[in-house]
């Protein structure tokens, strides 16, 4: 993992967006992410529009979002140009579930904040919906990897959950017994 990774985990981290403890209103589980609250982070979201930009997109002309990741696909579409659709998360009038700019035959990305949110079902079907206005989604970034097995083929993720723990516990951010409960949780 290179240093901007790092950096991002970090910042991730310090910003509370990504968060470890023992939490009782979620099953004594040990990780809890509050990706909703990224839009108050303007310099950390820029961070990560600029790397996502950078490595991912490529050979697409148009970026799709899913709604609760409309500020991180704007941000996106801010650095690399690209115009901007995103999908209401409703579904079985494809015209109207997708907001933009759009006509056929556009290569296209899918951005989400945790991706894990989704179920194969509801991937499949914005994929579907997506085609049927002919927009051509041929990858899937989600902010965190936590991709579904069904769809994971044309996924990237820029954090995965275990690594960013283990950068935190070997830089010594969090201690190594809370780390440790957080990957058994992963």
């Amino acid at each position: 993992m290179d240093n901007r990774h790092k950096a991002l985990i970090r910042g991730l981290y310090g910003a509370g967006l990504f968060q470890l403890g023992t939490f009782t209103h979620d099953g004594g589980k040990h990780v809890q992410l509050r990706l909703e609250m990224l839009p108050s982070y303007p310099v950390l979201l820029g961070e990560i529009a600029n790397l996502i930009q950078e490595q991912f997109i490529t050979g697409i002309n148009r970026i799709v979002c899913t709604a609760e990741a409309v500020a991180l696909g704007t941000a996106i579409s801010l650095a690399s140009g690209i115009p901007l659709i995103w999908h209401t998360g409703m579904t079985g009038a494809p015209s109207r579930n997708f907001v933009g700019a759009y006509d056929i035959h556009h290569p296209a990305v899918l951005v989400m904040l945790n991706s894990g949110r989704y179920s194969t079902d509801t991937l499949t079907n914005i994929y579907r919906e997506a085609d049927s206005v002919g927009l051509q989604i041929t990858q899937m970034i989600g902010l965190i990897d936590d991709v579904p097995n069904s769809v994971q083929q044309n996924s990237i993720g820029l954090v995965r959950l275990a690594d960013a723990v283990r950068v935190l516990i070997e830089d010594g951010s969090i201690p190594s017994a809370l780390g440790q409960k957080a990957l058994e949780d992963l």
